[in-house]
């Protein structure tokens, strides 16, 4: 079916614009991140002593306002992380939405998840983000600030024990910090495949007549995962749960979904049903041209200039052609569609 194959390959074009996109939000908070690091720079740098001791009340105020500069920061972070995955699922339920559209050759009424369940499946689904962890979204930037805090006092404590001097423990805490960078890019992208691959779920399950079957589509080369490898090309119900009509080979278990693992690229592509669009359009007689709606319009605009004859073609206006081009895409659409 050709209008299958070109559907799977623009899902997983997208799926590589997608990666350019999560660059995009990595580089937003690495941002933010490194504002941070230089303000706790600062901060040591000026407060820091050799000698202090950890009974000391200096000590007990500089570690709060370490907790306190940390936690404005990571917090920044995490709002704007929240926020763009928001958006983000909106957009691609509308795109998901448009690109079904573009590749059946019939226009149809679909189902949208409303926004208040893609916030609720963005902020509330957990996902697997880490070794044999599945957290929500906040869940994953509420451990990395503790893990980030916990790193900076150990980091201090141990260079005082040893007896560093202040710059030597400021790299020391720099080191760390380094660290957590890496750690709240991964989520980052990983919230990116996250926040896409529940929008897109949401929209085939509202449409699962049409779209009843999903694919693992996993980007292989040198970096993907064992797992991901494994399940590329399975096959699963939208539903997650009946396996009645799903092609073989079956995605085990049939409800995974990405993110499979931390950073994970894979993507769940539709499977278009022709029986469900037929469905769709009640008595009309079904439509047989597997064209795409791309295909078709270039190939309506070069129906119209032969009956029209190049030479008068060159002299219509705009308006012209773009009328002329209507009649014939009406004239298909009596004898397709009925």
């Amino acid at each position: 079916m050709a209008a299958q194959e070109a559907y799977f390959d623009a899902q997983i074009r997208h799926g590589i614009g997608l990666r350019n996109l999560s660059s995009g939000e990595v580089k937003q908070v690495r941002r933010i991140a490194i504002l941070a690091d230089r303000e706790l720079d600062e901060l040591l740098r000026s407060r820091l002593t050799t000698d202090m001791s950890f009974t000391s009340q200096r000590w007990k105020r500089l570690q709060a306002d370490i907790r306190e500069l940390r936690a404005a920061s990571w917090q920044q972070m995490k709002a704007a992380n929240r926020q763009s995955m928001i958006d983000l699922a909106k957009a691609e339920q509308d795109f998901a939405h448009g690109l079904v559209q573009a590749h059946i050759p019939v226009q149809l009424d679909f189902a949208l998840a409303g926004t208040e369940r893609l916030v609720a499946l963005v902020t509330t689904q957990p996902f697997s983000g880490g070794a044999n962890a599945a957290r929500t979204l906040g869940q994953w930037w509420d451990g990395v600030r503790a893990a980030d805090q916990r790193r900076i006092m150990e980091a201090l404590q141990l260079g005082v024990l040893q007896g560093e001097s202040v710059p030597q423990m400021a790299a020391r805490v720099q080191a760390g910090m380094e660290m957590s960078r890496r750690n709240a890019e991964a989520i980052v992208r990983t919230a990116v495949n996250h926040a896409s691959s529940t929008a897109r779920d949401a929209f085939f399950q509202a449409n699962s007549d049409v779209l009843s079957v999903e694919m693992w589509s996993a980007m292989l080369d040198g970096r993907t995962t064992a797992v991901c490898r494994g399940r590329d090309g399975h096959y699963a119900p939208v539903d997650g749960m009946t396996m009645d009509g799903v092609p073989e080979p079956h995605l085990d278990p049939p409800s995974a979904r990405p993110p499979a693992h931390p950073q994970c690229r894979s993507q769940m592509v539709g499977v278009l049903n022709p029986d469900g669009i037929a469905a769709r359009m009640g008595s009309r007689a079904y439509v047989r041209d597997t064209r795409t709606r791309r295909f078709r319009e270039r190939d309506f605009r070069a129906e119209t200039r032969d009956k029209v004859g190049a030479a008068r073609w060159k002299r219509m206006t705009t308006k012209q052609r773009t009328a002329a081009i209507a009649r014939t895409r009406k004239a298909w659409a009596r004898d397709a569609v009925g």
